[in-house]
């Protein structure tokens, strides 16, 4: 990269360093300083890989712009995980699979012969010819698959517009992405800071608090998000009620 770098470019990748620990704050800053803050944040994508969290702001961000180039990184090893994740929060796809993730082991505690086969060529100790290890439930990451919905879904989206969950954003899809049982506990908290933060919601509520008081707060956000709804525009960008993009 050249020595000199645009202002706002340089800025972003000193957010991006300092403020990634904060999804919500890392999109908030870089949305209030700059116009096109997606835009910046793909141009860094192409320069420097962005961490987790930059990847999942860019879900955050809901901008269709994203999209393909979250599709790029689904099998990278460092962020692909986050990638998916992102995807869903914008699509609402749902597209979730299992991916088995083995166990680790210290090759000290290997018997002699599969000592032997682990280091000759790497093989290591099975239970009835299976990797010992487990089965887990995540965002799918097959890009193939991720191209076949994005074409049959094509036309449930436009350009020019903010989404989250398959839905222009606004009070009612962020209750939505609140409720999704399979959102990281990082997006559920930071969608209910999105409905304080941009349109003055006065409803307590906490990712880590017992179900049972989840759902009772959270009968009180859907009827809070739907008289709200009426009061902004979707798929547009507020701030303190405040209509910003």
């Amino acid at each position: 990269m050249s020595k000199t770098v645009a202002p706002d470019f340089a800025l972003a990748r000193k957010v991006l360093q300092t403020e990634a620990a904060a999804v919500l704050a890392l999109v908030d800053r870089l949305d209030e300083r700059f116009e096109r803050a997606v835009r910046l944040l793909l141009d860094i994508l192409k320069t420097d890989a962005l961490d987790a969290n930059g990847v999942l702001a860019l879900g955050m961000l809901g901008d269709l712009a994203a999209v393909i180039p979250l599709v790029d990184l689904l099998e990278d090893d460092t962020v692909g995980a986050s990638a998916a994740v992102a995807l869903n929060t914008i699509t609402g796809a749902g597209r979730y699979g299992r991916t088995f993730v083995p166990d680790t082991f210290d090759a000290d505690e290997l018997s002699d012969e599969e000592r032997e086969a682990y280091e000759r060529d790497g093989t290591v100790p099975t239970r009835q010819g299976e990797p010992y290890g487990n089965w887990e439930r995540g965002p799918a990451r097959d890009q193939a698959g991720w191209r076949k919905w994005l074409d049959e879904n094509k036309p449930n989206f436009r350009r020019g517009y903010r989404w989250r969950m398959g839905r222009l954003y606004g009070p009612s899809a962020l209750y939505e992405c609140l409720c999704c049982s399979t959102s990281p506990y990082a997006i559920r908290a930071a969608s209910y800071e999105e409905l304080v933060v941009r349109y003055a919601m006065d409803v307590p509520f906490e990712v880590e608090l017992p179900v049972k008081h989840q759902s009772r707060f959270l009968q009180q956000i859907a009827q809070w998000g739907a008289a709200k709804d009426a009061q902004s525009t979707p798929g547009h960008w507020y701030f303190a009620t405040q209509r910003r993009s």
